[in-house]
């Protein structure tokens, strides 16, 4: 009987089984990857030296993230006395309670729209007991709730990066705004934006700068100010912490959400997103999953991967996503989160190529009968089985060398 690790393993092998069965899904995404991926390398070439500026950028927000408790008290505190509010919300659930109260004590509904709202508070508003009504785009007066892409701890900024024009018109219209931003957004300066956004958009969207940016900096508002709007800003946890709390995980954090990492993997193009089942895919959601939807059935999402690195070569912040899937894994291990077969194969398996003399009894048939026997089912039936060589490498060495 399977446990619920198992399960949700066997829910990913079987949507990923209904994608490959329709191969013109990853002929289609093959194709908008190819399109998206060459107008990346030609945005790249506006940067004198790229190389140098992932550099950089990688530096400026790994530096925000080991000062994230400060920067953000930092943060907080510039917005104290002026127009803005800052809220706390420890998960999504939360984050929608606030929402609510807000338009509850504003008497106004809500304006979004799921390509600028972070995720994981747009799963949750179906599924909230928090009643939070709707504005529309004949809607004259709403609150406007838009994800803020960065947050500036020096200047209280909110920096809001969106390509589609229509969104952002109606974002401006809003007679108030809620912004939500993750806790990991921090950037130190407000100097530093241009050169993260600029990496952002280059590798995202394979142009060298946002269509639309809009920054809002709160503590220069005032009375005297022509901005006259409520401003909410609500810091979303969400598990961030408990990635922060790991020295080995943290940079982690340090994504910028361009999604080069989901273009480049492989299990991804022939898996299909919705094979993970989670907020978010590819490389950098399978390792956030299990933290950001507090899910620990997403544990097995880390052995969806070849660890081949093309995701760590895409990277623009430079993180080591596959060196941190293999952590993942050997934590679910450690934590006794794979099934018990996969634990006793794995025992026998090391028993038997620790020793030689385990290692050379039987011929190439009795192997490959063990193989097949032990690794099928993992192994699946969309590929062939390795063919065991007929000489073991110890005797083919033993024979060039004339050992007998």
């Amino acid at each position: 009987m399977l446990n619920k690790e198992g399960m949700k393993r066997q829910e990913f092998i079987s949507r990923a089984e209904k994608y490959l069965n329709s191969p013109e899904n990853i002929n289609i995404r093959a194709t908008e990857n190819n399109k998206i991926n060459k107008q990346v390398a030609l945005a790249k070439t506006y940067f004198d030296k790229y190389e140098l500026a992932i550099q950089r950028t990688a530096y400026l927000k790994n530096k925000a993230l080991e000062n994230s408790d400060k920067l953000l008290a930092n943060f907080e505190f510039n917005l104290n006395n002026t127009k803005v509010k800052v809220i706390w919300a420890t998960d999504a659930v939360d984050a929608l309670k606030e929402i609510a109260d807000i338009s509850k004590e504003l008497s106004l509904p809500v304006y979004f729209d799921e390509v600028n709202v972070i995720k994981e508070v747009e799963k949750e508003i179906g599924n909230s007991r928090h009643h939070i009504p709707r504005a529309d785009k004949q809607s004259k007066q709403y609150i406007g709730l838009t994800k803020a892409d960065f947050i500036v701890a020096d200047s209280s900024s909110i920096v809001c990066l969106n390509h589609d024009k229509h969104s952002t018109q109606m974002q401006g219209k809003a007679k108030a705004q809620i912004f939500i931003a993750g806790i990991d957004a921090l950037i130190q300066s407000f100097n530093d934006i241009e050169l993260i956004a600029s990496l952002q958009s280059t590798n995202k969207y394979g142009e060298p700068i946002h269509a639309n940016i809009c920054i809002y900096n709160g503590n220069k508002l005032n009375e005297d100010d022509a901005l006259k709007e409520d401003l909410f800003v609500i810091l979303l946890d969400n598990g961030r912490t408990q990635i922060l709390s790991d020295h080995e995980q943290r940079s982690i954090l340090n994504c910028i959400h361009c999604e080069a990492c989901k273009r480049a993997c492989p299990v991804t193009l022939f898996a299909g997103e919705n094979a993970y089942g989670t907020i978010y895919s590819g490389p950098h959601g399978a390792l956030v999953s299990h933290h950001i939807e507090n899910n620990e059935d997403a544990t097995h999402l880390a052995f969806a991967s070849t660890l081949c690195s093309k995701c760590n070569d895409v990277c623009p912040m430079n993180i080591d996503l596959s060196a941190f899937m293999a952590y993942s894994r050997r934590n679910a291990v450690k934590n006794k989160q794979v099934s018990k077969t996969e634990n006793l194969t794995i025992y026998f398996w090391k028993n038997a190529v620790m020793k030689r003399s385990n290692m050379d009894k039987g011929g190439a048939k009795v192997k490959a009968f063990m193989f097949k026997q032990i690794l099928r089912k993992a192994w699946g039936n969309k590929r062939e089985m390795p063919v065991v060589a007929t000489k073991s490498f110890n005797q083919l060495w033993r024979e060039r060398k004339d050992f007998g």
